[in-house]
Order: C-alpha cells, then structure tokens, then sequence
C-alpha cells in the first residue's frame, strides 16, 4: 500500500506510473492530501483546545485557593464548554482518518518502471518463460 509520505513526496511520479496502468490517480491523490491537511488541522485545534483545559483546570485551583468561587464556577463551564468541544474535534479527526484510509486503499501499488503501459494480463511482456518437467511415474 502507498503511503502518505510516498504521494506527498512523490506526487508526480505516482500519477505518472499508475497512469501507465490505466489509474487517473490525481483526483485521488488530491482528495488524500485535502483530506490529511483537514486531519492535521483537526489535531493542531485539538491539542490547542486540550492545552486551553489544562491551563483553566489550574486557575480554577488557584481561584479557589484565593475564595474566589464566582470566577471559578465560570471557568468550570469554560472548561466544561472546551471538553464538549474537545470531544467534537476527536470525532471529526477520527472520522477524517476513517475516510483518508478509505481513499489511500483506493490507489494500487506502483507498477516497476519496466511495466509496459496496458490495462489487462494481454499488455505485459513475458521476460523468462521457465518450463517445468513432468514427472510420470508408471
């Protein structure tokens, strides 16, 4: 199976050898790159919004060390409000994952260089015939 790395990388040589295999492969591997950089955005938010928790999770500590209570009941449902949304990003990102495989899977492996352009078994070219001996035993 090709990989991320490989079509990011490479992106012109895979169309070019699937293309001798009869695969328009640039729609493809242009939904895979959308659909990675939509997953990389997701978890950069992600993390963004799990940091934001942690950093109001201390100050509601240090409100409550101070007597605080108002400010620290606010940001209980701040923190509340970026849990719900915490678990929104998870969901999508994992969702985009899900569909990015999907994609990926949809691409064969490159063909070697030598492979003759055709679609079917009848466009290859036969490099070594090697004949098997029977044995008949009587």
């Amino acid at each position: 199976m090709l990989t991320l790395k490989q079509l990011r990388e490479n992106k012109e040589e895979a169309v070019r050898r699937l293309q001798k295999k009869g695969v328009d492969a640039l729609p493809i591997i242009e939904r895979i790159e959308t659909l990675d950089d939509r997953r990389k955005a997701l978890q950069a938010e992600l993390d963004d919004c799990l940091a934001q928790q942690n950093q109001a999770a201390k100050q509601i500590g240090t409100l409550m060390g101070k007597g605080l209570k108002e400010e620290a009941e606010a940001k209980k449902q701040e923190v509340a409000g970026l849990k719900v949304r915490s678990q929104q990003l998870k969901e999508e990102s994992e969702r985009t994952a899900e569909e990015l495989q999907a994609e990926i899977v949809l691409l064969p492996n490159l063909p070697a260089d030598i492979v003759p352009e055709g679609r079917t078994a009848e466009d290859n070219v036969v490099v070594k015939l090697v004949e098997r001996e029977s044995k008949i035993e009587g």
